[in-house]
């Protein structure tokens, strides 16, 4: 029974020991990302400022571990451990470079006596510095800590290298995870973003319930992230779907927006969807007696007649009823015999909008 407990024992202890020492998620995309869950401490907002020991990327955000093969290590001096890659044998060429998509950034990294101050980190050709270093001895157990952030980039194509200014300390630079907003990702060394997008139209009017498409186009062409996602200003005057297709509602003033997934890059249409102005007529029926009748009607009622005329010649309904306004009286109906009518006139005339 004793070894049976010990035995126990020693698996909690080793789980234990890994979840202490090994940032996990379950809702991890992979091995080598983790996609946050809470903030640091169980705050409500991100909390975690440099320095911090960090374990796991806080909400909003994904890690993406050091093994991931999209960070590439420049040099020979390069050790990986189960934690982090890490420099070593006082070589200054030694760099970090990689690529992302995204509006903010992590250095998830270490500290202590022997690492730098003023380590340089390169972003899009400007260059900031960070600081690896503190009063503690090296430890066994990696820390995790937030050695650099920068939350104000724009959500585009980065290029960042990480290098160290000199050569004198036994360790140089140490990586152990990026944290990147959710919405961006590390990308392939060879992958090409999209530049730009165009729309073949940038206003568009429309009638109330017809149609129309748009077409995007999203340069380079050999782009890999082309997916175009359309939204409306307001989809009660001009609703737009995944392909394009724009359909008129309510009367009113609507712009359409295409946008690359995963930018800023946008291309916007203005639509303005009017009533259409069907028209009215006087209809002027002249009866046998020689008396002549004018109603004035909508376009729609001048259909409704002609169809009842017809019809009435086949031995349909032998009356047709127009409705009248007269003074003091809640309605007025007038109705025409069929085989009273000697003929009609349709004077079609442009109503007022």
């Amino acid at each position: 029974m004793k070894k049976k407990i010990s035995l126990v024992l020693s698996i909690i202890l080793a789980f234990t020991f890994l979840a202490f020492t090994h940032p996990t998620n379950a809702r991890a995309e992979d091995k080598d990302v983790v996609i946050g869950a809470d903030n640091l401490n169980k705050t409500a907002e991100n909390s975690a400022k440099v320095g911090d020991k960090l374990l796991q990327p806080e909400k909003g955000w994904k890690r993406y571990m050091h093994t991931n093969p999209n960070i590439n290590y420049i040099g020979d001096s390069w050790e990986k451990s189960d934690y982090s890659h890490y420099s070593y044998l006082n070589n200054k060429n030694i760099k970090i470079k990689f690529n992302f998509i995204g509006t903010k950034i992590r250095i998830i990294g270490t500290s202590n006596i022997y690492k730098f101050k003023d380590n340089i980190i390169n972003i899009d050709g400007k260059e900031y510095t960070f600081s690896q270093y503190s009063e503690r001895e090296p430890s066994s157990k990696p820390t995790y800590q937030l050695n650099y952030e920068n939350l104000e980039l724009t959500n585009k194509k980065h290029t960042v290298e990480i290098s160290i200014p000199r050569t004198e300390a036994q360790y140089t630079l140490v990586l152990c995870a990026i944290d990147i907003d959710d919405t961006g990702r590390l990308l392939t060394s060879n992958e090409i973003l999209a530049e730009s997008i165009t729309l073949d139209k940038s206003s568009i009017s429309l009638l109330t319930g017809k149609t129309d498409k748009l077409t995007a186009t999203v340069k380079p062409d050999n782009a890999t992230n082309k997916k175009v996602v359309w939204s409306s200003s307001d989809e009660n005057i001009a609703k737009i779907d995944q392909d394009g297709n724009i359909t008129a509602g309510k009367v009113g003033h609507a712009t359409i927006t295409a946008t690359v997934e995963g930018t800023d890059l946008k291309a916007t249409c203005e639509v303005n969807v009017t009533e259409e102005n069907k028209g009215r007529a006087i209809l002027a029926i002249t009866m046998v007696n020689g008396i002549t009748k004018e109603y004035d009607v909508s376009a729609d009622e001048i259909s409704a007649f002609e169809k009842w005329f017809d019809e009435s010649n086949g031995k349909g309904q032998v009356r047709y009823g127009f409705n009248k306004t007269i003074k003091p009286y809640k309605q007025v109906k007038e109705y025409v015999v069929f085989d009273k009518i000697a003929s009609f006139e349709i004077r079609e005339y442009e109503a007022d909008k």
